[in-house]
């Protein structure tokens, strides 16, 4: 498993203040199994008046790119109260959106299934 917390302190100051869509790059690169899958870990909790998840349109839009560079490697947003979704799902809910997030109804995606 790798990540940006294993990287030199000056290499994720510089990643923390780039617009480049490096600074959205997946958290994690774990296996499962013989497959590698990306992992992106979010603090964020539901909120508590809508009850719905927000992913910046900046880390979403990294994200489908990085599906369709990397593929079949999966990326997974992977929330504070372990609540998992992917790029694909997140977009499903255009109708939930504002112009600088993607709010997503918490209970959606894999693991609530």
């Amino acid at each position: 498993m790798c990540g940006r917390g294993t990287y030199p302190t000056a290499i994720q100051n510089a990643l923390r203040l780039t617009s480049s869509a490096l600074r959205q790059f997946p958290d994690l690169i774990a296996a499962r199994g013989p497959d590698p899958i990306a992992i992106d870990a979010k603090t964020r909790m539901p909120s508590t008046t809508t009850n719905r998840y927000a992913i910046s349109c900046k880390c979403l839009l990294a994200g489908l790119q990085f599906l369709g560079l990397y593929a079949p490697v999966p990326l997974y947003y992977v929330f504070g109260d372990l609540t998992v979704l992917t790029p694909p799902e997140a977009m499903h809910y255009p109708s939930n959106a504002t112009r600088q997030r993607v709010r997503l109804p918490v209970g959606h995606g894999p693991q609530s299934r």
